[in-house]
């Protein structure tokens, strides 16, 4: 399963402003006759504009997140992505371990992380060998092109 979690933005200010759309960035979409236009006029002047996605890692209870951030709407629009990033978190409650899978700058290729110096023991309580998860890492982690008017929690 794919989804969108939230668009988190950044004003002139230096202020963060969260919407959340819920399940489906897809629907939000819906909303508007011209999109493009109307994403413009919501989000003028805002920068620093970050989606979060997931993908579930089958057969486990973890899934990987991404993060891709435009530097303002009218990149959104065009899909010029400032930069990429991909996670995922152990544990859980109000304690949990971050381990960094890779990055992508602009429209570079993806570099992912080596994970040699990640924590065993958390790799370990994860069911993950470092390999492992790197081998997840290359086909969980969603680099590359993001249109946010057609990703959904069903793709």
């Amino acid at each position: 399963m794919f989804g969108i979690t939230a668009l988190i933005a950044r004003d002139f200010d230096g202020k963060n402003a969260l919407m959340n759309f819920g399940a489906s960035v897809a629907d939000f979409w819906k909303n508007f006759d011209k999109p493009e236009d109307d994403l413009k006029t919501a989000l003028k002047g805002v920068e620093d504009i970050t989606f979060f996605a997931r993908k579930r890692i089958e057969g486990t209870k973890y899934e990987v997140s991404t993060g891709t951030t435009f530097a303002s709407s009218a990149d959104v629009v065009a899909g010029t992505i400032k930069s990429q990033w991909c996670y995922i978190s152990a544990g859980g409650g109000d304690v949990s371990t971050r381990i960094d899978l890779g990055n992508a700058q602009g429209g570079a290729a993806p570099t992912y992380t080596s994970l040699e110096n990640a924590p065993k023991g958390v790799l370990s309580d994860m069911g993950f060998s470092a390999a492992a998860l790197r081998a997840t890492a290359k086909t969980h982690c969603q680099f590359g092109a993001f249109d946010p008017r057609e990703r959904s929690d069903n793709k």
